[in-house]
């Protein structure tokens, strides 16, 4: 065989292997975009293999169904993400893009357009439809009781209120609204927690608010338990002098929950969605956290804690919070 046809055949060989490697490294593969929602935001990934390179790019764009006009969002971040530690509960892998569209309003439907876009190859448009959550609302026609601290009985008048959470609690039902009067509440499961696990529904929240009579006082931790649960104008109090590690925190992964207007003191995590909860509205709480500062005569005063963790879960508006004296806000 001539050499230098020889030469050119190994040329060509070594041409296509390494076009072959490098489409293999280079080319987007992409998977099903996810989609996401808040009351104000849409949030979007997408799963992609290859792209090694890392040199794709996804516009993104949105419309509200009716609209002509597709409205341009920030271009979708390209992200890897290997959690460090699975034993916890960080599991799986995540490489593709993600991002979000912001200040959307409640209630709406969207479209959304994905454009992918590659050098190597892979390029690819898709669209996906989107509901933003509605603001949650008090019931429209609640049942209304009343409720002072005590231990058990009463009708749930004005004139005969409930004694304590507890019995109150015996009696909810979807669209009640509890109207706690001025004392302290303590709690009353083997925990000593007070524990909200009756559920309203998404149009009749069950609600535990201040009565307006003064001041409303939790003494012991507050445990949310149940779906569609409103918490409004109570001061969720730590007990001076003693650890206390929570203020609220969850059983069941409690769905729909709004806390609003609440005061928190003294506790090392005052909002904590510890075992799960999606969905939430924590909006115009003012958190107060540790009672111990941690510091030098020369140094600035550290804190610990945090005021609002949300443990891995999603869906939440979090906004108009106060929060001080915890080492990490939200």
């Amino acid at each position: 065989m001539n050499h230098s046809l020889r030469n050119i055949g190994l040329l060509l060989v070594s041409i296509l292997s390494a076009s072959s490697t490098a489409m293999s490294q280079g080319h987007s593969i992409p998977g099903e975009p996810r989609s996401y929602s808040t009351i104000y935001s849409l949030g979007l990934e997408w799963d992609m293999e290859g792209d090694d390179d890392h040199d794709a790019t996804c516009a993104l764009s949105f419309r509200a169904q009716g609209e002509a006009t597709w409205r341009q969002a920030l271009d979708l971040f390209r992200v890897d993400y290997t959690p460090p530690d699975p034993v916890n509960g960080l599991s799986g892998e995540f490489s593709g893009f993600a991002g979000s569209v912001l200040f959307v309003e409640p209630d709406t439907i969207y479209d959304v357009r994905l454009e992918l876009s590659d050098p190597d190859g892979g390029s690819e448009v898709r669209e996906t439809v989107v509901t933003t959550f509605a603001v949650p609302e008090k019931p429209v026609d609640p049942v209304v009781y009343h409720v002072i601290p005590g231990s058990g009985g009463g009708t749930g008048a004005s004139a005969d209120p409930f004694l304590g959470i507890e019995f109150a609690q015996s009696q909810a039902a979807p669209g009640s609204v509890f109207n706690l009067h001025a004392g302290t509440y303590q709690g009353f499961d083997s925990g000593g927690e007070i524990q909200l696990n009756s559920p309203g529904t998404s149009d009749d929240f069950i609600v535990w608010q201040a009565a307006g009579d003064g001041a409303v006082v939790f003494g012991d931790p507050l445990r949310i338990a149940a779906d569609f649960i409103w918490v409004e104008g109570i001061h969720i109090r730590g007990h001076v002098g003693v650890e206390s590690e929570y203020g609220l925190r969850t059983y069941d992964t409690p769905e729909f929950v709004v806390i609003t207007r609440n005061l928190f003191t003294d506790f090392y995590y005052s909002i904590a969605l510890n075992h799960g909860g999606e969905n939430w509205v924590i909006t115009d709480n003012t958190i107060i956290g540790d009672k111990d500062v941690i510091g030098t005569p020369d140094g600035p005063p550290s804190y610990g804690g945090e005021g609002i963790e949300l443990e891995h879960t999603s869906g939440h508006t979090v906004a108009y919070n106060s929060i001080s004296r915890v080492a990490d806000g939200v």
